[in-house]
């Protein structure tokens, strides 16, 4: 949602706080505020919109995993899942052992790119091992990505394509995908 002007009037037992949007955003912010009612208590946030990927830089980066597949004679949600694991799109969490199992399961149910890798055994403070519990790495799916996580996951199948000898855009076209993203 677009603000244009934030504003707050402070009055006798309180304060207002008004954002100035332009009227097309009106039935958007309708759906936000339909369910406030007085002396309710919300946790509200607001954040820096991110543009997100291109369509054609997401349609561009599955051509090349098809082809990286048939080269390879993998499946695509494989190669796209080796792809994810390369990157740095995730969270470290420790799973007590009993856990595991039902995380792997719930995670991976968002999508083909949301995947959990142990990490290794957990460790306590002092760097002993502690029995029973073990770190993940938590990978999002690029769906979840923003512009510099889609550039760098593009550039990783790029490479592995040209690698291949699966021939590629150039690199000036790459760029015009990539510059999509600016503004970001």
């Amino acid at each position: 949602m677009k603000i244009d002007a934030v504003h707050v009037d402070y009055r006798p037992g309180g304060a207002v706080l008004a954002f100035d949007i332009p009227v097309s955003e009106m039935r958007q912010a309708n759906k936000v505020i339909d369910g406030v009612k007085p002396g309710g208590e919300y946790d509200i946030t607001v954040k820096k919109h991110h543009k997100r990927r291109s369509i054609s830089a997401n349609g561009y980066l599955w051509v090349l995993i098809r082809k990286i597949a048939e080269k390879l004679n993998k499946p695509e949600t494989e190669v796209y899942r080796e792809e994810i694991s390369h990157g740095t799109a995730y969270f470290k969490l420790e799973l007590d052992e009993s856990a595991v199992n039902d995380f792997i399961r719930t995670w991976g149910a968002r999508g083909v790119g949301w995947i959990a890798v142990l990490d290794g055994s957990a460790v306590d403070l002092h760097g002993n091992t502690v029995p029973g519990r073990f770190v993940y790495r938590a990978y999002y799916g690029s769906s979840e990505y923003d512009s510099k996580q889609m550039a760098d996951l593009l550039d990783r199948v790029i490479q592995d394509a040209r690698a291949l000898d699966i021939e590629t855009m150039t690199p000036r076209e790459i760029a015009v995908l990539k510059s999509m993203w600016k503004g970001v």
